[in-house]
């Protein structure tokens, strides 16, 4: 058996903890420590919750969580999942019940353990347009921290990372001492529109945090990440322009 743990960071969308939990039952969800209340009122279990001493900024979050996760395989995900779609076979279908979700992880997980690599993840595309039959797996995609996870603690969310980014410096690290992460582009998280919710990241987002993130990474990894601002919002693109040979 593979020991695995599903963990999500949270940020006042305690409202939305029953669905969350219907969905991973084994779920952990971290928060600061001035929101536990509101969390255990909601009906999060006090075993399931854990806190952290008011930390700022997803790198940091994140490491704490990593360092408070035993479990030899942790898997991130953001609070705000709705369900899977499985954009492969005729049509596609949407993942609703924990034991099907359960097996997705399970399964991408022996994936990645059999390649011998640390990251893996899911498409970052939420339209079956970009989806290959052919091609149900990527070996070189960028991980999103919306949902991804790690084997072992080999590689390190970049603390100075506020809000943006933190993702592409994990994958920028596996690619550089593992040359390959693993994303199964069959199944796509859905957690609804981007900046359509309220609470969680955008409580932290801002054009300024923005553009000391990139500032960041760029220092950090150069000419390997390329970011742009998209047209609306704060939300951004980034491209790893690391070059892979790929043979047929």
């Amino acid at each position: 058996m593979i020991d695995f743990q599903i963990v999500c960071m949270s940020h006042k969308r305690a409202e939305r903890m029953p669905h969350l939990l219907k969905l991973i039952p084994t779920l952990k969800i971290f928060v600061a420590d001035g929101e536990a209340d509101t969390y255990l009122a909601a009906g999060v279990p006090k075993d399931q919750l854990l806190t952290h001493s008011n930390l700022v900024g997803f790198g940091r979050i994140r490491g704490y969580m990593d360092e408070h996760t035993p479990n030899e395989v942790i898997v991130h995900i953001d609070d705000d999942l709705q369900a899977i779609n499985v954009w492969s076979g005729s049509g596609y279908n949407v993942i609703r019940d924990h034991e099907t979700i359960d097996r997705v992880v399970y399964v991408t997980i022996q994936a990645a353990m059999d390649l011998g690599v640390s990251i893996f993840g899911w498409g970052r595309r939420g339209t079956p347009a970009y989806f290959t039959q052919n091609e149900p797996f990527s070996l070189k995609e960028p991980a999103s921290a919306a949902c991804m996870g790690q084997i072992g603690r080999g590689f390190k969310w970049g603390p100075n990372l506020v809000g943006f980014l933190e993702d592409a410096y994990l994958t920028l690290q596996a690619l550089l001492k593992e040359r390959i992460i693993f994303i199964g582009t069959r199944y796509y998280w859905h957690f609804g529109k981007s900046w359509g919710n309220k609470g969680g990241a955008e409580a932290v987002r801002s054009s300024q945090v923005r553009m000391r993130d990139v500032e960041y990474i760029k220092q950090k990894w150069g000419r390997h990440i390329e970011c742009q601002k998209k047209s609306r919002g704060e939300t951004m693109s980034y491209r790893i322009t690391v070059k892979r040979r790929v043979s047929y």
